[in-house]
Parts: structure tokens; C-alpha cells; sequence
């Protein structure tokens, strides 16, 4: 049997409802969005950036803290970027977790209205204080955050896990992405895809990562990830303040349905407003043509 890596049940059980859910101190954000992700909709003509509303508060260490929210940039509908942004009370004020594989700190976020234009209904922040170390991790990693942009919201678990566990469709796999080893099970949402010579936890001084979530043989969600404390504060001084890490975005030959899909992603501290931004850019419309469904959902 292959070995694999689940979340714990307990923290996605819940997450189908349009419905705030407490799971433990840090609380779990269930929102649906509402993502159409269609070219009518991009000409709209809508300029700004447009903010999703706040996760509940939730409680850590130092007390009650607010975790950030969403956001989205518009050009004249056509999509810039799409994130979120991490208050430095929700970075700092986490509750920990156990060094393991499993049960972090999760929160599901809804996006502003706006994003419909893009491909991604719903966002979502895990938080682990580490992971332990095994033969696929030699060194320990530090505590890291992953943000996780879904096509779909959660679903309930499937049974044993099948949708979760099927092959993708091979088309919908970028070049260089292959399957996680062991299977990394997120209940509800996929596994994990990754690429082999970009893993999270490496380099050591910043956790930074790219996945791609599957869910019944299908492209889900995407995941960045990284070590903010770290990457924006490391005494060393390895990476400065305003200096942001970012990199592409391998595309499928075919995707799940049409949309706005990103090119890039970038991490970042904005200083000026004191957040740490995981955000998705660099985006192009992909029509039916290229696409398994031809309409948006």
C-alpha cells in the first residue's frame, strides 16, 4: 500500500457550507465564491483593488488577533493579481501546532466579489509550526504558511479518499509537476503535485514552495508557501525588507475550465501597511478551446 500523508479529517469535515466553522483556537473560514471566471465578465470596465471580507478573529497565544483578508486588482475587469494579505498580528499570534504532517492551523477565505473574474472561488491560509523530519526532509523545517488558491470549494471527504487519491488527467498536469512522494492528502480539496526541484523547505532560510492540487482526477487549487517570518524579518539580513520572492507559474497543456488563469506568484512584505502578501499574477485568459469544460462555472 502507498504511504501517504492526510490532513486530519477532523479540520475539513465541515467545509461545504457557506458558514464561518470553529475547528480549535485558530477557527475555519468556509466561503464560496462566486467565480465565473469568463472574458464577458472581465469587460466590466471595473479599476481598483477590491478587499474580501475579514476571517473571524481568532484566539492565539497573546490573545484575540485578526488574521487579514483578500484582495483583489482590477484593470478595466481584466485581472492583475488576487491574494491575500497576512496582518503581522496573524503571523505572529499563532497557536502552535504539533510537529507533524498533519493538523494544522487552517483558515478557508472568501474572496472579494470582484475575483469572480478570475478562475479561483475561495482561498485558503494553512499554518504549520513545522513538519518532522524524515528521509524526504533531512533538516527541520521552520514554521511556514501555505496559501492554497481553490477552483472549487472544499468538498466532503470522499470515502478511502478515491477522488482525492485519483491520476489526474495528464493534460492537466504542467511540465516539471510531478506527484508528491509520499501522497500528500488534503481531505476535500486533492493531492498534492509538486515540483521536484523547487520543494517547500528548501532553501533552509525560506520555506518556499509550488503545488498543485487534484481532486478527482482534476486540477483544483494551487499553493504557494513559504517562511514569512524568515524571509521578511531574518536578522542576516538574507532578504531585505521591501524584497520579494516570486517565480512561474508552469501552465497545463489543458485547463479544467475557461478563465483567468496566473502566470506567477509572488510573496511579498509591504511595509508600508505592514502585511505579508501571498498573491497570484501575471494573468491570461484561457478560452474553451483549451479548456476539459467549456463553459465557467
Amino acid at each position: 500500500m502507498t504511504k501517504q500523508k492526510t490532513f486530519k479529517n477532523r479540520v475539513f469535515r465541515t467545509l461545504i457550507a457557506c458558514t464561518f466553522v470553529g475547528v480549535g483556537l485558530a477557527g475555519v473560514v468556509a466561503g464560496c465564491g462566486s467565480g465565473s471566471g469568463d472574458l464577458g465578465s472581465a469587460q466590466s470596465g471595473l479599476t481598483g483593488t477590491f478587499f474580501g471580507p475579514e476571517p473571524p478573529i481568532f484566539n492565539g497565544p497573546s490573545g484575540p488577533s485578526r488574521l487579514g483578508r483578500s484582495f483583489v486588482t482590477l484593470d478595466r475587469g481584466v485581472p492583475q493579481s488576487v491574494g491575500f494579505e497576512l496582518y503581522r498580528t496573524g503571523r505572529d499570534n499563532q497557536p502552535p501546532t504539533a510537529i507533524t504532517d498533519e493538523g494544522p492551523n487552517v483558515y478557508f477565505i472568501p474572496l472579494p466579489p470582484e475575483a469572480s473574474v478570475t478562475a479561483f472561488k475561495q482561498m485558503a491560509l494553512f499554518y504549520f509550526t513545522g513538519h518532522p523530519i524524515d528521509q524526504y526532509r533531512p533538516e527541520q523545517e521552520p514554521e511556514h504558511f501555505h496559501a492554497v488558491f481553490l477552483l472549487n470549494p472544499p468538498q466532503q471527504p470522499s470515502p478511502g479518499f478515491v477522488n482525492e487519491l485519483q491520476y489526474p488527467v495528464a493534460e492537466e498536469v504542467p511540465p516539471t509537476v510531478t506527484r508528491g512522494v509520499p501522497d500528500t492528502v488534503v481531505p476535500g480539496v486533492g493531492v498534492s503535485y509538486d515540483i521536484p526541484n523547487k520543494p517547500v523547505g528548501q532553501p533552509a532560510r525560506i520555506t518556499i514552495g509550488q503545488n498543485f492540487l487534484y481532486y478527482n482526477a482534476h486540477m483544483n487549487g494551487m499553493v504557494v508557501g513559504t517562511n514569512v517570518r524568515k524571509a521578511f524579518d531574518s536578522p542576516t539580513g538574507l532578504v531585505e525588507p521591501d524584497q520579494f520572492e516570486t517565480d512561474l507559474i508552469p501552465q497545463p497543456a489543458v485547463y479544467p475550465k475557461p478563465g483567468w488563469y496566473p502566470r506567477r506568484w509572488i510573496i511579498r512584505n509591504d511595509t508600508a501597511r505592514n502585511v505579508n502578501v501571498f498573491e497570484m499574477t501575471d494573468f491570461i485568459y484561457v478560452g474553451p478551446e483549451k479548456s476539459r469544460k467549456k463553459t465557467a462555472e
